[in-house]
């Protein structure tokens, strides 16, 4: 049987890139549409910081300092991991979403592709 609990707290974990965290903004408002009701913290990378700080449904921003190396990664763990989320929504690769603490997760892994690439 399905989880029916509501959700009420979502991560969304961007991509680092200004472009590429560009390019998420439509899923980010897709996750807002489908749980309107719910707080959206976001994980992204200073560089990209200013795309989500005028986002109107946000809850907190999370930076995730690359250059700060495994240390930067198991102090954004520890972090993040004080919280406990109805859904994360990881568009990166690294693994994050599944050392955090969720009843739900959707992440690229396992994900196949529905056609060609955008460059084709």
């Amino acid at each position: 049987m399905p989880d029916q609990r509501p959700v009420r707290r979502i991560l969304f974990i961007t991509l680092s890139n200004i472009g590429d965290a560009i390019m998420t903004t439509p899923a980010l408002q897709l996750v807002h549409e489908a749980f309107p009701a719910a707080r959206v913290d976001i994980v992204c990378d200073p560089r990209s910081h200013d795309i989500f700080t005028h986002c109107p449904f946000r809850g907190e921003l999370i930076l995730k300092h690359k250059r700060r190396g495994w240390r930067g990664t198991l102090q954004l763990i520890r972090r993040l991991r004080q919280d406990v989320y109805d859904l994360i929504v990881d568009l990166r690769t690294d693994g994050l979403a599944w050392l955090l603490r969720a009843r739900r997760r959707l992440t690229k892994c396992k994900a196949t592709a529905s056609g060609p690439h955008a460059v084709q």
